[in-house]
């Protein structure tokens, strides 16, 4: 998407979803143009295919809207963009032609559709994450045509490609769950644990009866416990308010976790001798013992890795398409040179990003790709 919400709020909000969804706006660069005349002016519309995806032209009419869009937005006051930042904007949506063009070959082969009620429901998602109706309203009014066509075309590729990520899904084996389950003891066995919050005062000449008088103090509500904590604790966690988590029987003093043990949440102990000092506690919660079998834990563990598989697929996927596509980016070797100079590492050019819906990095030419093959299922990601 080319656009954002006016609201700074809303454009925050509205931008966490879109980096997840991969409806970012195309942000231009700033930097020097590469000719100064005006003859041969990047910023203006191709006139040529900019590339074929399995012999087949991407949108030259969709490439030219989303561009003449992008530049009334971004020239300079002579009402054009410089050539450095036309050519790499350019760049961009060719890619994004091409990844949606694979994307749609893919769906097509794979028998995967989008129906429209599954689009509807994503836009709904979409339309909440916006501080108002209003917000969401001058949103779509800013995409190139004026209307949701925009949105729901990039909703359709997000979904297309997580539907072909879970295609070739192979189920979880119990054999992975178990390496799972075995590598990871802290998640499924654990000791009683209580969390609280500590007073501490250190030895010394009347430490019992100061930690006495500020016990006496927070249960008459004179003072906060994390105020007392941290205006006279001499315990670690002062700074925090006291705040200690994840206490064990086998981490504490044993008179201590036998106090901790004995009250409920929210309950005070009474002042106890440590050989650190004197100190009192307050209950903020007990965690039980956790000791969960892997027949009892697989359902989860195995739901948990198909997710984590299934990211690292879809992370994993244009590229993979890509490969298995026949590619032709005639804008790429028109302009072969250029976009050369522009994105070799160091030049200033090549620190510009354009974020769209099918890059997650700078921009980079498309080269062409083999012939189509079957495709094959990637390794396992280890968790």
């Amino acid at each position: 998407m080319e656009a954002t919400p006016s609201n700074p709020h809303s454009r925050t909000r509205a931008r966490r979803w879109l980096f997840a969804a991969g409806l970012l706006p195309i942000a231009l660069g700033g930097f020097a143009a590469l000719s100064a005349s005006d003859s041969g002016r990047l910023d203006l519309p191709e006139q040529q295919d900019v590339a074929l995806v399995n012999d087949k032209p991407v949108s030259l009419e969709r490439f030219n809207r989303l561009l003449t869009f992008t530049t009334s937005r971004s020239a300079t006051k002579d009402g054009r963009v410089p050539d450095a930042d036309a050519l790499l904007l350019k760049n961009a949506l060719v890619q994004k032609l091409i990844d949606e063009a694979v994307t749609d070959a893919a769906a097509k082969d794979a028998g995967i559709e989008v129906s429209e009620k599954d689009i509807d429901v994503a836009l709904d998602a979409f339309a909440q994450s916006f501080p108002s109706t209003d917000a969401f309203k001058q949103y779509v009014e800013n995409t190139p045509d004026g209307t949701s066509t925009a949105v729901r075309s990039d909703i359709r590729q997000r979904l297309l490609r997580e539907r072909l990520a879970k295609y070739e899904a192979v189920p979880v084996s119990g054999e992975e769950v178990k390496r799972y389950y075995e590598e990871h003891p802290e998640l499924f066995h654990q000791p009683k644990r209580v969390n609280a919050s500590e007073v501490l005062v250190l030895p010394g000449k009347d430490s019992y009866s100061k930690a006495k008088e500020l016990l006496e103090k927070v249960r008459q509500g004179s003072i906060a416990f994390a105020d007392a904590a941290r205006q006279s604790s001499d315990g670690s966690t002062r700074a925090l308010g006291g705040a200690r988590v994840d206490l064990t029987e086998a981490t504490m003093d044993s008179a201590v976790w036998k106090a901790l043990l004995a009250r409920k949440p929210g309950e005070l102990t009474d002042v106890i001798e440590t050989k650190e000092g004197y100190c009192f506690y307050l209950v903020q919660d007990v965690l039980p013992e956790l000791d969960r079998k892997l027949e009892d834990a697989a359902p989860e563990i195995q739901a948990q890795l198909a997710r984590l598989y299934a990211t690292t697929r879809l992370e994993g996927l244009l590229p993979q398409l890509r490969s298995k596509a026949v590619i032709k980016n005639t804008f790429a070797d028109r302009y072969a040179a250029l976009l050369a100079d522009l994105l070799k590492p160091g030049a200033p050019a090549s620190q510009v990003s354009f974020s769209l819906s099918s890059t997650s990095s700078a921009p980079q030419p498309v080269p062409a790709g083999p012939a189509a093959s079957t495709s094959s299922q990637s390794s396992r990601p280890r968790p």
